[in-house]
């Protein structure tokens, strides 16, 4: 591993779009990443919390460096699928992923805001 940041820091392999109301929407997910490999995530799920903080709460950087953490640390995902189905996950962080996000600019987590 060339990049040092990269061996210590990993995300979960979501890709966020928009707001919903005050809440991101799940865009996609990266091929073999924690979230995809948790069968768990799918497109259209709507993040309201990172570790019981509310995401409408956070600003672009917080949201980064929530859903950014050491590799094999743990984070805790509040999702809303459809109109009332609320679920937490706990996604493992893990590299490598497909996309760098530092070698790339933070695509792996474009809000759109």
């Amino acid at each position: 591993i060339s990049n040092p940041a990269r061996a210590k820091f990993a995300g979960v392999g979501i890709v966020f779009q928009g707001v919903r109301g005050e809440a991101l929407v799940v865009q996609s997910l990266t091929p073999g990443g924690p979230a995809e490999l948790s069968g768990r995530v799918e497109v259209g799920d709507v993040l309201f919390t990172i570790n019981e903080a509310k995401v409408a709460d956070m600003d672009d950087r917080e949201l980064a460096r929530s859903l950014l953490g050491p590799t094999g640390s743990k984070v805790m995902l509040g999702f809303q699928r459809g109109s009332n189905r609320r679920m937490n996950i706990e996604l493992t962080r893990a590299w490598p992923a497909q996309r760098d996000p530092i070698a790339n600019g933070n695509d792996m987590m474009s809000t759109g805001r």
